[in-house]
């Protein structure tokens, strides 16, 4: 199934893009896709424990399920001190 991935500032895919159209697998977690988009290189120096995803303008906990054609919000979660 595809979905698309967004990443906002400063989280980016390694050629620069913001977007993505990505191949994912039936039954896919927002967990194995933050998972798989830090071993591709996407969220930089953070890891993915450093982000969070919305779904359908929702935060998506780990365990939630995607469905073909969502387009899957990435953003760094906020820090401060």
């Amino acid at each position: 199934m595809n979905i698309t991935v967004q990443l906002y500032p400063p989280l980016k895919f390694p050629d620069g893009a913001e977007y993505h159209q990505l191949e994912v697998k039936e039954g896919l977690s927002i967990g194995d896709l933050l998972k798989r988009l830090e071993a591709e290189g996407a969220f930089g120096d953070y890891s993915y424990q450093a982000v969070f995803a919305m779904v359908e303008n929702d935060v998506a906990i780990n365990d939630y399920i995607l469905k073909a054609g969502q387009t899957v919000k990435i953003f760094l979660r906020p820090a401060g001190g």
